[in-house]
């Protein structure tokens, strides 16, 4: 059969449209009720799972982080901290519904370009509690009085000292130490 040319790119067309309707509806039944695959929280892999699921791995990392101190030191100057002091906590029931919203939001559109991303390259998303920016300037205000009474000159660059504990609450598995940074002089 030898169908016109413009009869062969409307079918090609019409054909490509409709496989790409069937994967859609496809992968929709597939994560009904689940997160989709590729979706991490940082480096917990929560795809797959349903939310109860994800809420239960998320739980058991938390409790791992928080057991966790986090260590800044330099020039004699040690200052220990844990993320519950600098006032985070995994809350993994939040955590796990922002997981669950991926591929969920901005629908159409949004929507299907976060499937595609979580199928083919991953998506990640942050715990979501943050650290307290008034808890961490006061542990960075502590490390500096330390180095005071110390009678240590050391002059730390408070903005990215402040900078490295955020980026240290949410590092797993810990870093054992971190350098506090210094200012240039």
């Amino acid at each position: 059969m030898n169908l016109p040319r413009g009869t062969r790119i409307v079918l090609g067309a019409a054909v490509l449209l409709a496989v790409l309707v069937y994967l859609v509806i496809f992968e929709v039944g597939v994560s009904a009720g689940r997160v989709h695959s590729g979706v991490m929280v940082r480096d917990v892999d929560v795809g797959g799972l349903t939310r109860a699921e994800a809420e239960d791995r998320l739980n058991i990392r938390g409790r791992e982080m928080l057991k966790e101190p986090i260590v800044f030191t330099t020039e004699g100057v040690n200052c220990v901290t844990t993320r519950k002091k600098l006032g985070w906590g995994p809350q993994p029931a939040d955590t796990a519904e922002r997981a669950m919203r991926v591929g969920r939001d901005d629908v159409p559109f949004g929507a299907l370009v976060d499937r595609f991303r979580a199928w083919f390259g991953g998506v990640t998303v942050d715990w979501d509690d943050t650290p307290d920016p008034s808890r961490v300037e006061a542990f960075v205000s502590d490390c500096q009085e330390q180095s005071d009474d110390l009678g240590l000159n050391v002059v730390m660059s408070r903005e990215l000292f402040e900078e490295a504990v955020e980026r240290a609450v949410y590092q797993w598995p810990p870093q054992q130490i971190h350098e506090i940074p210094l200012e240039q002089g």
